[in-house]
């Protein structure tokens, strides 16, 4: 199930009943979506006092006992995009009428899935907005290996789905951020060190480390 709180009177509001599905990712000004295990999506909209005001339930988008979508998205506007344990990328989309999935594109040619590239992390996914451009931390491994962090960074155009970059790090990564300035930093994290650092997004260009951000870094969040 899910709480709502008002935030500005700090009061809770009620509990909405999400059988079967999990998460909260938040689609509009009054409405959220889960995924749920079946392979379909749950969709919930709220009134202006908070309580549900209509909830609907997808058909199966996905097969998750062939190829489960990773919980950890990474949203785009209406837009959240997934991907999944064999490294397809998935488009969740926000309309008028509810969620629609857009048409899933391969992160890997069929050369680089029999070498085992693949997707890791506890944040590995980010968008980089005015280029159109998904970064993903990548790394060799077995399915089991889906939530280690890897050593490099892969850049896709989306418009494209191609790969336009490669960003080898430094140290190895669990989490990562794109800031959505003109000039963009790219933030990494790694829940077994204790700093983080910084890089040009565009080129890979290493800048620097900060010491002590955290005891554990885990999720990194750009104001």
């Amino acid at each position: 199930s899910v709480t709502v709180v008002d935030t500005r009177t700090r009061r809770f509001v009620g509990e909405i009943d999400t059988p079967g599905c999990a998460r909260v990712y938040p689609s509009g000004p009054r409405s959220f979506f889960s995924i749920c295990s079946d392979g379909a999506l749950l969709q919930v909209r709220l009134n202006d006092q908070g309580h549900a005001a209509r909830i609907a339930r997808t058909r199966q988008l996905f097969n998750p006992q062939k190829d489960p979508l990773e919980e950890r998205g990474v949203r785009d506007g209406s837009t959240w995009w997934f991907t999944s344990f064999h490294g397809w990328a998935y488009p969740v989309e926000h309309t008028e009428h509810g969620m629609r999935v857009g048409r899933r594109w391969s992160l890997f040619t069929a050369a680089q899935r029999a070498r085992h590239w693949r997707t890791g992390g506890l944040q590995y996914l980010a968008i980089y907005r005015r280029a159109g451009e998904l970064y993903a931390i990548v790394h060799q491994g077995n399915v089991a290996s889906r939530k280690a962090p890897g050593k490099q960074v892969w850049v896709y155009n989306i418009a494209s789905r191609r790969r336009v970059g490669r960003i080898r790090l430094r140290d190895q990564a669990g989490s990562i951020l794109v800031t959505q300035d003109k000039h963009p930093l790219l933030f990494t994290c790694f829940l077994g060190s204790r700093s983080l650092e910084v890089y040009r997004a565009r080129t890979g260009q290493y800048l620097r480390t900060v010491a002590d951000v955290a005891e554990t870094p885990t999720t990194l969040v750009s104001p």
